[in-house]
């Protein structure tokens, strides 16, 4: 009965025109990395292509469905026994492996953007961000788990992050909200700020659709409390499938001569420039995960 209203054009969107430019953006090309499928490089073209307004000299936008797209990393200590989607032991392998189940008590830190896509800004073919995770206590680190939080719009959204047990996709969304909105806060609230992450975390609905990714450098990398963790992640989404590395360090802080870090040379170390963290006078580079691990394709 929708046939006087719904035009229905076959093809590949970057591959076919439109009799007119449009208002709104609908997709769905979310990978387990979120740009893995494409997305960005099908929504750079559309965005300059379809929509009315002109991305080559404006960044904003009309309404697009989703929102928002963010990738999150984190590091963790896995056990033993973990088993990629295909049921194989990936403990002691290098390299990325798609997981089906995670658990909270994996995580070393607060989980970190590497991607963070705003649809009503200009989406970029290609990304360079380097992230910082402050330890909070003494591990050994195989990697990083890797998920999606994704924004429909104001009023719903969903994660791929999921324990065994998680149920399917619910309608129970938060608000939109910005990780970074607690960068001045005092240090002595790290640990409640911590516990404010998990539940925002925690009210996003689950879904089965994705797979989380475990980029495991195939050795344990032992760490202390207080230390922290710099990931730096490239991106290149101008062809598909997109590619992507992965590298990792540890950098330990200046310590007092009674070996404490006051809790303002904490927060100065965190808010060192991510990029320039081998320069920083208050933090010092102890070693690294080993070489890049790259990812394109399959896996």
């Amino acid at each position: 009965g929708l046939s006087d209203k719904i035009t229905l054009l076959r093809g590949f969107s970057t591959m076919v025109d439109l009799p007119q430019r449009v208002d709104c953006v609908v997709h769905e090309i979310i990978g387990n990395i979120a740009t893995e499928e494409g997305m960005n490089l099908v929504l750079a073209d559309a965005q300059k292509r379809f929509l009315r307004r002109n991305w080559e000299s404006s960044s904003d936008c009309p309404p697009s469905i989703p929102a928002r797209v963010q990738t999150l990393a984190v590091p963790v200590s896995v056990p033993k026994d973990i088993k990629d989607y295909k049921g194989s032991t990936c403990f002691k392998k290098r390299g990325c492996f798609k997981v089906l189940s995670a658990s909270r008590s994996w995580e070393l830190s607060k989980p970190q953007a590497i991607e963070d896509i705003h649809f009503n800004q200009k989406v970029q073919t290609s990304d360079k961000r380097s992230v910082l995770f402050e330890i909070k206590s003494d591990c050994e680190i195989n990697g990083f788990l890797v998920y999606v939080d994704a924004y429909v719009d104001q009023h719903s959204a969903f994660t791929t992050w999921r324990a065994g047990d998680e149920p399917e996709l619910k309608q129970t969304p938060p608000q939109l909200h910005d990780d970074d909105d607690d960068d001045d806060d005092d240090d002595d609230n790290d640990d409640d700020e911590s516990k404010d992450h998990q539940n925002k975390k925690a009210v996003l609905p689950a879904t089965r659709n994705w797979q989380m990714v475990l980029v495991n450098f195939g050795k344990l990398i032992k760490a202390k409390k207080g230390q922290t963790i710099r990931l730096q992640f490239q991106s290149d989404l101008h062809t598909y499938p997109s590619s992507y590395r992965f590298e990792a360090d540890v950098f330990g802080g200046v310590e007092r001569e009674d070996g404490q870090n006051t809790q303002q040379q904490k927060k100065k170390n965190l808010h060192s420039s991510a990029d320039n963290l081998e320069h920083s006078s208050t933090l010092q580079k102890l070693h690294s995960f080993g070489d890049p691990i790259d990812l394109r394709g399959a896996y």
